[in-house]
């Protein structure tokens, strides 16, 4: 998760960002703005060096996360 203080100037090119990194807004305000990124430890790190340049508030890494799929569904 990555929090962005936002004065709403940037907002295409955070829109554009998030389109193209295939992110997702969590929260957006007229303040900030909250967005969900996920992939592997290269794209997330290549979003991370793109959105600092629209100065990052807040990053906050969850880690590797996975999940067994279920052979079958009862």
């Amino acid at each position: 998760m990555i929090r962005k203080g936002d004065s709403g100037k940037d907002r295409p090119e955070i829109g554009w960002a998030i389109g193209m990194f295939d992110c997702k807004i969590i929260s957006m305000r007229s303040d900030y703005c909250i967005v969900q990124v996920a992939g592997s430890r290269e794209e997330v790190k290549t979003v991370i060096n793109f959105l600092r340049l629209f100065s990052i508030d807040k990053i906050a890494r969850a880690g590797v996360l996975t999940l067994r799929y279920k052979d079958s569904v009862s």
